[in-house]
């Protein structure tokens, strides 16, 4: 089990998507507002980015800082484009809705600045946010573990 130092987000973030969806589909809110799945999808990339995080720590791989934000975001774009096939396909048999592309752009873009916004936090916390060169140094993940 993940026990490093940002296993409160990470677990939070999992708790927060997973209740909020239940609450979502119990209560109609997905159909009720427009709005409901937009902070559900960034809290989706948010959890995602810090699973692939915690997954390369435990790999003791090192990223600058612009490689760690293009692993976090691919993995959420990844990870995003397979739950909007699943959306897909259980729309198509269970609910025969009509399949709508701007919502899942949208869904993957609320998904990408999810995992943005993780990357954020890492960086925030590695104290490095300057804008200087020397500030996006490799970034040693493997010592988030500790």
């Amino acid at each position: 089990m993940y026990t490093g130092r940002f296993f409160l987000p990470f677990l939070l973030s999992a708790v927060l998507v997973g209740g909020l969806d239940l609450l979502g589909v119990f209560f109609d809110l997905y159909w009720k507002y427009w709005w409901f799945d937009i902070p559900l999808h960034m809290l989706g990339g948010f959890f995602v980015a810090f699973c692939a995080f915690a997954f390369a720590s435990y790999a003791k791989k090192s990223f600058t800082s612009h490689e760690l934000l293009l692993f976090l975001v691919l993995t959420v774009l990844v990870v995003g484009v397979l739950w909007e096939v699943f959306e897909f396909t259980t729309d198509l048999v269970l609910r025969e809705n009509p399949y709508y592309l701007f919502d899942t752009v949208k869904d993957i873009l609320d998904d990408s600045i999810g995992a943005v916004l993780a990357w954020l936090l890492l960086r925030l916390h590695h104290g490095t946010m300057d804008r200087s060169a020397e500030a996006f140094g490799t970034l040693d993940i493997s010592a988030y573990n500790e």
